[in-house]
């Protein structure tokens, strides 16, 4: 099923480069103001079938819509390579400098209206083609619900694994016990999709049990439409969010005193900012809160004053939950087995949401070539479950934290990934278009997605140096991108794929890129060294290119 959120914005990012006054005199002087018209009615038609950008709506699942999907992204991209021309003949990227004689100058030779003019109605051409079928595949809001997780409290101790759940569990238990002036009231549990963060909750919940007078488990469908609410492991009632709220707010009024709460799978802050602005009042209650969220941020916005940040699980300690998960008991697994087992706990990137799904279809299997058989597998295409989990968490992206977080599955796995260097290829690729200030946006995206979990900051004595992409999360940003980001041997690309942005490790690579891909708008080289005729060659292949990366090479 293809989303169309990405699709939208790139398309409304060609409309408003349309109306620029620049780009506006050149098609005036060019004598395509006609066209230009044509393709930009087309372009709003399109929008107004598939919804705006950041409504998430779909065409009906089918490979004719994923199919017409791409080749209007397709389009999409070419339009915003026309305007970079324009742009380029002008001689510069900055409209106010532009004037009518310096347009005329550029545009003045016939075989540039001939290009430009012959270049849009290309567009048009392929616009009336492809409307008529969209219109036909029909819509459907976008599921942004994925699988709804309802987590029940009833914890069962056998299900931990883990040194450091309980070591995390006794942090939190002792800072809960605090009473008096200074001590915390609001607690999150933050974390990435999957890495257990509803689990420690559950564990301190279940430890807290002899500490409170009242405890409340709280949780939240993934549409944010539905809250179910425990008190202590008896079922209460499964209601819309409206209501449930009032029900919390009857206990958190300040007659109900040594209460714990504790909210599971808290998507947005909006909902709850007002519930729990009573900071003091809860404190001379006795009353303690607990979040989990996977964004940090809706945690600080709801007044949170201490965060807990769940790690993944570390190589021996995920070897045990897939050894437990897997039913192996007491039977003898080899040198080998074990081998590949924690080889697959490294591609799961110690997730444990993912290594018990890829347990459960391990058992029954003991041999050798069983484990190895389930380790080739590509995990994101292999397990929709596991996909459709961390589909939640990408389907709440912003438009443009989305393009980023799709971007970054680019660089080498384990690659460091710095601030400074991938918000300004992200800027490069234009990503932020319309942005009053780039560098800000670039740089706001680049760490919503450290909060989210999607990116792991990497620590030096010196301080953080970036973050890298985990191998699960890098999986799954490749399968979503499609045919667009590649990073295998570029031999394998196929004649139907269109690939925009390439990485490559070896030199002898840059020439086995076939001669059909043409349209790169990022290239990453990582050879060392590289000759000046494998530059020489770049240039003369890819002309469109926004971002060229070679900072792992060293150019003879």
């Amino acid at each position: 099923m293809e989303s169309t959120v990405i699709l939208n914005g790139i398309i409304a990012g060609v409309i408003r480069s349309l109306a620029d006054g620049g780009i506006a005199m050149i098609v005036k002087v060019a004598c395509v103001k006609k066209d230009i018209d044509i393709l930009e009615r087309r372009l709003l038609s399109i929008m107004a079938l598939i919804g705006d950008a950041e409504g998430h709506r779909i065409l009906a699942q089918s490979e004719a819509a994923d199919h017409r999907l791409k080749k209007l992204r397709e389009i999409a991209y070419e339009a915003e390579t026309i305007i970079d021309l324009f742009r380029i003949e002008v001689g510069t990227s900055r409209p106010q400098d532009w004037d009518a004689a310096s347009i005329c100058k550029c545009v003045k030779e016939v075989h540039i209206r001939c290009q430009i003019g012959n270049d849009i109605q290309e567009l048009n051409k392929k616009l009336d083609t492809i409307i008529p079928v969209i219109q036909q595949l029909g819509l459907a809001a976008e599921d942004q619900s994925g699988i709804d997780s309802e987590v029940a409290p009833h914890y069962n101790e056998s299900n931990t694994i883990g040194r450091g759940v309980g070591s995390d569990c006794n942090d939190l238990v002792n800072l809960l016990r605090r009473g008096g002036e200074g001590a915390h009231v609001l607690f999150a549990i933050v974390g990435t999709v999957g890495v257990g963060k509803s689990t420690l909750a559950l564990k301190i919940y279940h430890e807290m049990r002899g500490r409170f007078r009242t405890r409340l488990w709280v949780n939240i469908s993934n549409d944010s439409r539905c809250i179910t609410i425990w008190s202590g492991d008896t079922f209460k009632r499964r209601a819309r969010m409206s209501e449930q709220r009032e029900v919390l707010r009857r206990y958190l009024n300040g007659s109900t005193r040594n209460l714990l709460l504790v909210i599971d799978n808290v998507r947005k802050a909006d909902d709850w900012n007002q519930l729990l602005a009573a900071n003091e009042a809860f404190r001379r209650c006795g009353c303690k809160v607990i979040v989990t969220t996977r964004d940090e941020n809706v945690a600080r916005t709801m007044g949170v004053t201490h965060f807990h940040r769940v790690k993944c699980l570390n190589g021996d300690d995920g070897w045990l939950l897939l050894h437990k998960t897997a039913n192996l008991g007491g039977t003898v697994t080899t040198g080998k087995i074990q081998d590949v087992g924690r080889s697959i706990v490294q591609k799961c990137s110690g997730v444990p949401m993912a290594i018990k799904t890829i347990g459960w279809n391990l058992r029954g299997r003991s041999r050798e070539d069983e484990w190895e058989s389930i380790h080739s597998q590509d995990i994101i295409s292999s397990y929709p479950g596991i996909r459709d989990t961390i589909d939640t968490t990408y389907m709440e992206l912003k438009y443009r934290v989305k393009r980023c977080f799709l971007y970054c599955s680019l660089y080498p796995e384990q690659f460091v990934i710095k601030q400074q260097c991938a918000t300004q290829q992200w800027i490069a690729e234009g990503f932020f278009e319309g942005s009053p200030n780039l560098e800000e946006a670039a740089e706001s995206c680049y760490q919503e997605l450290i909060e989210r979990g999607l990116l792991l900051p990497e620590h030096e004595a010196k301080g953080v140096v970036g973050a890298k992409m985990p191998t699960l999360l890098r999986s799954f940003a490749l399968y979503r991108s499609g045919d667009e980001n590649c990073v295998d041997n570029p031999s394998r690309i196929s004649s139907t794929s269109k690939p925009w942005r390439l990485c490559i490790t070896d030199e002898e690579a840059i020439e086995a890129i076939p001669v059909y891909v043409t349209r790169l708008r990022t290239l990453f080289v990582s050879a060392s060294p590289l000759r000046r005729s494998s530059l020489d060659l770049i240039i003369e292949r890819f002309p469109n290119l926004r971002v060229l990366d070679l900072r792992d090479t060293q150019v003879e």
